[in-house]
């Protein structure tokens, strides 16, 4: 649209619509900007859409930033893009007048959080970040309500587990309470109907697990029979094993022992052996070893004799026949017994230099490139 083509209008529609694009798509409307002054010979507002599209080309990765992508260049260095070392000190108070300055939580929260992770990291920074993201979570719960197949429950992840990190980064007992009611409460309620339950529920599950000193034995109330119950209700049989797996460690971190998941999952790939036995029965047999070893876990004796009769039968009519070739090596022998006469006749150092320089041994960096 032309009317993106300025940086005061796009300023005022990413106000409103910021949400509804990935932060790929607002780098890329900052580029056609950036384009258009660098022909117009607008060095300064090309500079700033430049910072623009860093910012919006970064990602966060655990306590850090990560770059878009990282490369070697023509000597073979790696070099990346973005970093911080493509800010000058003038970026840093422009980042700082857009956040001041802009009410969209996800603008918001970029800003800032790009902020944190900067040299000028600030509490304040991590405290604004955390409100953008606890605020992004339901607006992007609401988009997910309406259209379930868009995969918004992806940007639901994101914000909840940013939120959470940065609280903890900063040991705000509030903020961190309320970072683990949404996670809590996205576990239970999360949209039936989206595309991402299950990538929610297991994401989220293993965020409860792994951080042992945000969430306490209390927190794990009610969540084994989510799971023991969300498990029935999956199609996929090796999503099912998945949060069967998950719902054990939860019984673990809540001192319980409902139910048997050792049990449950040699269930999951014992369904699975069975549908493929009358197909596939090297894949099968590959599902009875492992529903073998869960039962064996859970000591269901009845189970243990039943599949590995079936074992024993899978492996006496998958075995292979054995295939013998002879092959005379004595020419090959004497050829290298050969070429080893000839080069022990080179001190150690003559070895090396010639491994060293000589190029045909090792292809060059150019030409490696090439091959991409």
């Amino acid at each position: 649209m032309a009317e993106l083509l300025d940086l005061d209008n796009l300023y005022k529609h990413l106000e409103e619509k910021a949400i509804d694009y990935k932060c790929r798509d607002i780098a890329n409307l900052f580029q056609k900007i950036r384009d258009k002054m660098h022909v117009e010979k607008k060095a300064d507002l090309e500079a700033i859409a430049q910072w623009e599209i860093n910012i919006f080309n970064f990602s966060f990765a655990g306590n850090g930033i990560s770059p878009l992508w990282t490369k070697p260049d023509s000597n073979g260095k790696l070099m990346s893009y973005p970093t911080y070392d493509d800010f000058v000190p003038e970026s840093y108070d422009y980042i700082i007048k857009r956040l001041d300055s802009t009410n969209n939580p996800m603008l918001k929260a970029r800003y800032a959080h790009v902020l944190w992770c900067s040299p000028k990291k600030h509490g304040k920074y991590a405290q604004l970040a955390i409100d953008g993201y606890l605020e992004l979570i339901k607006l992007y719960e609401q988009k997910d309500k309406e259209n379930p197949q868009k995969h918004f429950g992806f940007d639901v992840l994101s914000a909840v587990e940013n939120a959470l990190l940065l609280s903890r980064n900063i040991n705000d007992t509030t903020k961190i309470d309320l970072a683990k009611l949404e996670v809590k409460r996205l576990i239970f309620n999360f949209n039936p109907e989206s595309t991402c339950l299950f990538r929610v529920r297991a994401d989220l599950l293993g965020v409860m697990i792994n951080k042992k000193t945000i969430f306490s034995k209390d927190d794990f109330n009610g969540i084994n029979d989510l799971c023991f119950n969300f498990s029935k209700t999956l199609g996929d049989s090796h999503q099912a094993i998945t949060i069967l797996q998950l719902g054990e460690k939860v019984e673990q971190k809540a001192g319980t022992t409902k139910y048997n998941w050792n049990d449950l999952i040699g269930e999951s790939y014992e369904k699975m052996m069975n549908a493929n036995l009358p197909g596939n029965k090297h894949v099968a047999i590959e599902f009875c070893r492992n529903a073998l070893e869960y039962y064996k876990l859970s000591k269901n004796q009845e189970k243990i004799e039943k599949l590995e009769t079936i074992y024993t039968e899978l492996k006496g009519i998958l075995e292979f026949p054995k295939i013998e070739v002879e092959i005379d090596l004595k020419e090959y022998i004497a050829d290298c017994e050969k070429r080893v006469k000839e080069l022990i006749k080179f001190t150690p150092e003559q070895t090396i230099g010639f491994i060293m320089t000589d190029k045909s041994l090792l292809p060059e960096f150019k030409s490696v490139k090439e091959l991409d």
